[in-house]
């Protein structure tokens, strides 16, 4: 008996197009240096687009490019994407009410996550 693949939703589909785009403004924006340790010219499997806040939390913000740095695999994957440094970078280069601004549209801020919601980000990432 043939095993059949099971079909991918179209939420899944777009979250990946979606994540595609994602990664091509960070790198385009910040360059194959880990934000959080300085390592230089990641490159491959080390340079990946990491969520200074924890993707398990951010929910409705895991595409949110405020969020989203080039990190090397230790930082990213080994500490979790080191956030404690992440953040504090974060304030240092633009304020702390940036990053009050990002929490509260985390915690506060109520989205419906669905296809349309991911449909107009995919629209709006590709214009950058």
């Amino acid at each position: 008996m043939e095993k059949t693949r099971k079909q991918k939703s179209p939420i899944v589909k777009i979250q990946e197009l979606i994540w595609q785009e994602c990664r091509r403004i960070t790198k385009t924006r910040y360059g194959n240096s880990c934000y959080t340790c300085n390592k230089k010219n990641l490159s491959g499997s080390s340079w990946q687009t990491g969520h200074i806040i924890p993707k398990k939390i951010c929910h409705h913000l895991k595409y949110d490019l405020r969020i989203l740095r080039p990190q090397c695999y230790n930082c990213n994957i080994n500490l979790g994407g080191n956030g404690a440094i992440g953040i504090y970078k974060m304030i240092q280069e633009h304020s702390i009410e940036f990053v009050d601004e990002i929490f509260e549209d985390l915690f506060y801020k109520k989205v419906k996550v669905d296809l349309e919601f991911y449909t107009k980000m995919l629209e709006e990432l590709k214009k950058i």
